[in-house]
């Protein structure tokens, strides 16, 4: 089973309070045909130059398993797409062979950053959109979400989709064992950066998989690739320092309203599971060896089911255990009296075995396949498949068990998973090929929505592990995930320290 290793009390937090720069009145932005392309420039300093826009076809097959997502493309056809003159400043005919084929437009965004947006007419085939843009040997590139072995991937290609990260990691995976990710595989990636020695930073703002080469095919070109879309949008930041970098990112994809509590920074939060027995001693052992325990977290309060061969988890259920955890609202209260909190664990999966699966599939309440089938998938070492957060009333059913928990005297709980959604889903609301790096945070949304109603003034903890894009409006604390417990730089310690930095980007 897991175990909380190490937590982080992400920047989306300690960014709520700060005052930063934000781009002022009398700032100026400015857009201006050069080489053949166009320049993002802010009060006369060019941030970003982009110089080519392609439109890509191709044939496709994006495979799965246990979350491992690959994608790989054959036969592509790229069509060079030129500027012609703009009438204003603001936008650009796309043209192809001589003849109208989209249009680029550039403005300021209502936080007052530089925005791009690229659109194709329907008369031309794509699959995908690929950006160009000007690079130079010193440009640098921190960021792309929680990142684990670089900070800076000038020189280096990664794509952007929600996934597992993997136990182990090497630059080309091995196929055996399995489980082992690439450097680059996240449980929360983000198609973001910042530059901080030339002070700007960029966010691709499409939520479909996206593929950055920074500089690596072209020395003089990095390139971001967006698929299934025929309109790609950017925002692009001024600075000029860092912390104005991030304040200026925010403005654009939200903030919390309340930062964690204080108890969350002021002690230990205890990890404990085996039952109400196992986890009574191990909180009373901590307390009279005088550790603060803050909180107590104990994932296995749904229950416990063997995955393997002497190794367990956690039941992939909503309802508490009582087998497992006769009298927890007992050790709730004894605990809440001596100021210490109980965390539990959800996750957004649906088996065929438990009794949440019957009734959300003869509703219409779990993702589906194309034939409009609940969509069951392998996870770990047992099929089950995924609520579907974009269905109000599948969020309501699941949001009676979140508050049974509530009830019990829970202060919050780990929202764990989330990455997942086939590529080929259909939800209620959305396709998966477009929601698949949305879902974790909506399916953290529907979690915090139900503390929040208990707990409206904010003393509750969301843990959390996958992200994207607008995790900033809800995650309040990121786990680090499942790193080797030793040194080693693959995939040990030090690859926390590089996750905290890129996720306070």
């Amino acid at each position: 089973m897991r175990h909380l290793r190490v937590l982080l009390p992400a920047l989306f937090a300690i960014l709520l309070f700060s005052t930063t720069k934000a781009p002022a009145a009398g700032d100026q932005a400015s857009f201006a045909s050069a080489d053949n392309g166009v320049s993002l420039a802010w009060n006369g300093r060019e941030l970003f130059r982009l110089t080519r826009v392609q439109a890509l076809s191709f044939d496709r097959d994006v495979s799965v398993a246990l979350a491992f997502f690959t994608f790989n493309k054959k036969n592509e056809r790229a069509a060079d797409l030129s500027f012609g003159p703009s009438p204003d400043g603001k936008s650009w005919p796309l043209l192809l062979d001589g003849k109208p084929a989209g249009t680029a437009t550039f403005g300021v965004t209502a936080g007052g950053n530089l925005h791009g947006a690229i659109a194709l007419d329907a008369s031309v085939p794509a699959d995908a959109v690929r950006l160009s843009f000007a690079c130079a040997p010193d440009d640098r590139f921190w960021g792309f979400g929680e990142q684990y072995n670089f900070v800076d991937f000038h020189g280096r290609n990664l794509k952007i989709w929600t996934q597992e990260q993997g136990v182990g990691r090497a630059e080309i995976p091995p196929k055996f064992p399995p489980g082992m990710g690439s450097f680059t595989d996240t449980y929360f990636p983000m198609p973001y950066f910042m530059d901080p020695a030339a002070g700007k930073g960029f966010l691709l703002e499409n939520p479909q998989a996206s593929f950055f080469d920074l500089c690596k095919a072209e020395a003089s070109q990095w390139t971001a690739e967006v698929w299934d879309t025929r309109t790609v949008s950017f925002a692009a930041f001024p600075g000029p320092a860092p912390k104005d970098i991030v304040t200026q990112l925010t403005a654009e994809t939200g903030r919390l309203k309340t930062a964690p509590p204080d108890w969350a920074f002021s002690g230990v939060w205890l990890a404990a599971q085996g039952g109400t027995g196992a986890v009574h001693k191990r909180w009373r052992e901590a307390m009279d060896a005088g550790i603060p325990v803050t909180a107590v977290w104990a994932q296995d309060w749904l229950g416990k089911r063997q995955f393997l061969p002497g190794i367990w988890g956690v039941k992939h259920r909503w309802a508490h255990d009582p087998e497992l955890y006769p009298d927890l609202e007992k050790l709730i209260a004894d605990m809440a009296a001596q100021g210490v909190r109980f965390l539990g664990y959800f996750n957004p999966y649906v088996l065929p075995e438990f009794e949440h699966w019957a009734p959300m599939a003869e509703k219409g309440w779990l993702a589906k396949t194309p034939a409009g089938e609940p969509y069951k998938f392998q996870i770990i070492t047992f099929p089950g498949g995924l609520i579907d957060t974009t269905s109000p009333d599948a969020v309501e059913y699941f949001k009676g068990f979140a508050r049974k928990a509530i009830a019990m005297g829970q202060k919050g709980w780990m929202c764990d998973y989330g990455e997942a959604l086939p590529y080929d889903a259909v939800l209620a609301n959305a396709r998966g090929q477009d929601f698949h790096n949305l879902y974790p945070t909506d399916w953290h949304r529907i979690n915090r929505e139900a503390l929040e109603e208990a707990y409206p003034d904010g003393d509750f903890i969301l843990l959390t592990r996958s992200g994207f894009t607008y995790e900033h409006k809800v995650a309040q604390v990121v786990w680090a995930a499942d790193q080797e417990q030793e040194w080693e730089d693959r995939d040990g310690m030090p690859t926390v320290v590089r996750a905290a930095l890129t996720i306070g980007l």
